[in-house]
């Protein structure tokens, strides 16, 4: 097998970035300058863009994607880090008047059911599929690790709350920071744990704090 070079694993990850912040700022761009169902079409593309760009970015540097679907070990504790992350982010600071995921949000069926499949389906598997499967391991290729042990995770965080800057505000992008690197490092550190395990607490954790909003946040 053909050793890639950093050099190339890195413009490979500049190009890749490129690509998946462009497809974000035009759905972003679309929901002010479009009709709802077309805005909603591009967010599903935007989300499928860079579901491909992580797996072709993946292909060219020859790295494989291990889901390890029959691993339950990776559920369990994906279900529990975002139950963590729901009570930290969302549940507690409410209680004292603080609300870190944004406004009160009406509810209706229509909207419910949209959400619980964009978010499943769409949301929670591209994200980490580009940052924590594809940038995090090659980060932990590229940089030193004699600087810092947690550095590519620390690095891969902090470049996915800058990405979800384009769709939301600074509190957004902080916390969004916070989870990547829960992630990161529940992925690196945790025995067992896969991205598919990641998958599932990203979808869960959105989906709690959505929830929230709905019916709890007041």
């Amino acid at each position: 097998m053909e050793k890639i070079s950093n050099k190339k694993k890195i413009l490979i990850l500049v190009i890749s970035m490129l690509i998946v912040c462009g497809a974000s700022f035009v759905a972003k761009m679309s929901i002010a300058l479009t009709g709802r169902l077309i805005s909603v079409s591009l967010e599903c593309l935007a989300y499928i863009v860079i579901a491909a760009v992580a797996l072709g970015a993946m292909k060219m540097t020859s790295m494989k994607l291990d889901l390890d679907i029959k691993n339950t070990k990776q559920y369990f504790y994906g279900i529990l880090i975002a139950i963590a992350l729901f009570l930290v982010i969302g549940f507690v600071p409410s209680r004292f008047g603080v609300y870190l995921l944004g406004p009160i949000i009406n509810f209706t069926y229509l909207r419910f059911y949209k959400n619980l499949f964009f978010i499943m389906i769409f949301v929670g598997p591209a994200e980490e599929l580009f940052f924590r499967e594809y940038m995090l391991e090659t980060f932990k290729g590229i940089l030193p690790k004699s600087v810092s042990k947690w550095l590519p995770e620390l690095a891969s965080a902090v470049i996915f709350g800058l990405w979800c800057l384009i769709s939301g505000s600074v509190i957004k992008a902080v916390c969004a920071m916070f989870i990547g690197l829960v992630f990161g490092l529940a992925k690196t550190y945790i025995k067992d744990m896969k991205i598919s395990g990641i998958i599932l607490s990203h979808g869960l954790y959105t989906f709690f704090c959505y929830v929230f909003t709905l019916f709890i946040g007041a």
